[in-house]
């Protein structure tokens, strides 16, 4: 299975669309609350929040803070989005509801085609 593809698991529920929401509140300082950059950031005063305890939920808050706030979601992002147990069909959804408020799409990074060179990555748009 490749980052493009996975099995459908029906709609997100309330919490999840809340989550969502959330990434788009924290903001990109978020996207990884334990690395480097957030806890020189936090020495220095400011405010990250902190990751979430549920893995699951996590990782569709990383994935959203991703479509939030940066112009390329790479496919190392939706693979981490699938693993966690969500679906094309989410991770579509979550892009089109950030897509109508950003006013335009991020573009999904697709390395799954054998044919590109080493080095150039091909990209698709989504929506």
């Amino acid at each position: 299975m490749n980052a493009f593809t996975s099995v459908d698991k029906g709609a997100l529920s309330y919490l999840e669309w809340k989550i969502v929401e959330m990434a788009h509140e924290d903001g990109p300082r978020s996207f990884n609350p334990d690395g480097l950059g957030a806890r020189v950031i936090r020495m220095i005063g400011f405010k990250v929040p902190n990751g979430l305890a549920n893995e699951r939920l996590e990782a569709l808050r990383r994935f959203s803070v991703r479509a939030w706030f940066w112009d390329l979601i790479r496919s190392g992002d939706m693979q981490a989005f699938f693993d966690a147990g969500f679906s094309r069909r989410h991770a579509l959804e979550i892009i089109s509801r950030v897509s109508m408020s950003r006013g335009f799409t991020p573009t999904i990074e697709n390395d799954s085609n054998a044919s590109t060179p080493r080095g150039q990555q091909s990209k698709c748009r989504c929506g």
